[in-house]
Formats: structure tokens, sequence, C-alpha cells
């Protein structure tokens, strides 16, 4: 109960700071791995959040940001590990953290009705920190990806001032420092508090 206390006054708090012809977006994110992602850690993620602002600059295209967190994680009961030219064999731990910082901007369709679609792009920067835990060694990855996100979603008219939201995401952070291009697509279900 005091979560839903506290997730309720920082949405009221968070869209008294915003202007009129606003959207503010909260969202739990279910995360799934592709390409070299999936390879690392091929479990979903259950861990996952983002908001998103949205400033409406024509009746039917918003333009603002998003910021997010998934955390990925795998136990691998006896895997092998290579890092700088070492194999290491034994159970593991793996985490992969996904920090999204991104502008973007989404065309709605029908915005103002009952039920109304929407797309959008992003476009910005990704931190993403991989954890490899074996035995008493930890073997850590990171780098600041450019980052590109698609997306589709629906809003759902619950009361005025506010929907509910379900939208699939698609991050792809493009190969940075040491570690390949980190991919993984997120369906997203949670809250839009218009003004």
């Amino acid at each position: 109960m005091k979560r839903i206390i506290i997730i309720a006054l920082f949405s009221v708090l968070t869209l008294s700071a915003f202007p009129q012809g606003s959207l503010v977006a909260l969202q739990y994110s279910v995360g799934f791995g592709t390409a070299d992602m999936h390879d690392y850690i091929s479990s979903t993620s259950w861990r996952g959040f983002t908001f998103d602002y949205r400033g409406m600059v024509q009746s039917n295209i918003g333009v603002g940001f998003e910021m997010g967190w998934n955390v990925f994680y795998k136990e691998m009961p006896d895997d092998v590990y290579e890092y700088e030219r070492v194999t290491y064999a034994g159970k593991q731990w793996r985490y992969s953290n996904h920090f999204p910082a991104l502008l973007a901007a989404d065309y709605y369709i029908r915005q103002g009705e009952m039920i109304s679609a929407y797309a959008g792009l992003g476009l910005g920067v990704m931190y993403s920190l991989q954890n490899t835990d074996l035995g008493t060694y930890t073997f850590e990855k990171d780098a600041w990806h450019f980052a590109l996100r698609p997306e589709l979603g629906v809003l759902i008219e619950a009361a005025p001032g506010t929907s509910l939201t379900l939208a699939t995401k698609y991050y792809y952070g493009f190969k940075a420092g040491d570690l390949p291009a980190q991919a993984y697509f997120t369906v997203n279900v949670g809250f839009v508090f218009t003004r």
C-alpha cells in the first residue's frame, strides 16, 4: 500500500511540474534480449521501468524525452567465460543493466478518443553495464552506446486526464567500447497522465 501511495504522490508532483499540453508516462517494462545480448543472457528481464515526457507541439505530435532502466539476470550452473584472453569455468551469475536516455517524438492517431494508437522514435544514449560473477571474481564491462528506439503503443482512456498504456519498444545500442551492440525489446504497461 505504501508503494502505491508513493507512486501516486510522485505522479501528481511530477505532472504538476510540467506545462499544459503535455503527457507524462510511468511504465513497468518486461525485456527480451536479442542478438549478442540474448547470447549473453537468454532470460527474460522482469525488472524494468521507463519514465516518458512529451510536450504536444501539435494536436497529434508530442516531443520530449525518455529515461529507463532494464536489468537482465541469469544464473549459469557450469559454463565457460572468456575475459581478456583467459578462459574461466564454473558457476556464474550474469547481470546486464541498461539505462537509456533518449530524445523522443511520437505521432498519435485519433488523439483525444477513448482508444488511440501511436508510433514513436527515440534517439540518444544508452549506458550498459555487464557483470559476470564467478566464484570470488567479478568481470565487468561497460560502455556508452549511441541508441535508437522505435515504439508502437496504444492509449486507453481510464478517466479524464489519465490513460492506461500498452506499448512495445525496441532498443538498439550500437557497438561501443568492450561491448558489442546491445539490443532488446520490451513490452510496457503503465499510466499516462495528461495536462
